[in-house]
């Protein structure tokens, strides 16, 4: 799995990083989730393919995933 660095240097290549971005959306971590959730949300608009899967995630049982989520979409 990708850890909190990995997810942040992937903000810097923009959409191909979409795909992995969005399978650590499923991680059991909170923190990778989180942290997925808020690259995505950085990455805009070029995130677009990731949206069904951030919106699982508003109702998330971690209110930080859940909260990092719906400042996503």
């Amino acid at each position: 799995p990708l850890g909190v660095p990995a997810l942040r240097a992937l903000a810097g290549i923009g959409a191909p990083a979409v795909g992995p971005l969005t399978k650590a959306l499923a991680d059991p971590s909170p923190l990778v989730r989180v942290q997925a959730a808020f690259v995505l949300g950085e990455l805009g608009p070029t995130a677009r393919p990731a949206l069904a899967e951030l919106e699982k995630l508003l109702r998330d049982p971690n209110g930080d995933v859940a909260v990092e989520a719906a400042r996503a979409v």
